[in-house]
């Protein structure tokens, strides 16, 4: 004869055998995270390395001397309407942008970096000299 536990009758024996379904889950609980942490991780590279490889190509000109077209500068002078200073080729131009148009205000004769980047670095100079 069993020995009887409890009022409904379940015996020692019959009570080891038996999981409780919340133990018994508990383990698939782990390895249900687990799976899903490394979903998300994976997840997450993927979006990463599809954002940096499209940063990196967006650059790309289909020129192998390099970028024909660059941005020199760029004013707005009110709520999307800017002008910006642009190098196409050997020309230097002026456009008018807004969120509608694009219109060429002039060409400009062209401007060596250097030199206005020196004329900018020492007058910087000569006003810290002063301080």
């Amino acid at each position: 004869m069993k020995p009887m536990l409890g009022i409904l009758g379940v015996s020692a024996a019959d009570s080891l055998h038996r999981v409780d379904p919340m133990v018994r889950s508990a383990g698939s609980l782990w390895s249900l995270l687990l799976h899903l942490a490394l979903s998300l991780t994976l997840i997450a590279a993927l979006i990463w390395g599809s954002i940096y490889l499209m940063k990196r190509m967006s650059g790309r000109s289909s020129t192998k001397g390099g970028r024909r077209i660059r941005v020199v500068e760029c004013r707005f002078i009110a709520p999307k309407k800017a002008i910006y200073i642009v190098q196409i080729g050997g020309r230097t131009m002026a456009l008018g942008v807004t969120d509608a148009h694009i219109t060429m205000l002039t060409e400009l004769p062209d401007l060596p970096p250097e030199t206005e980047t020196a004329a900018a670095s020492n007058a910087f100079s000569k006003w810290m000299k002063k301080i």
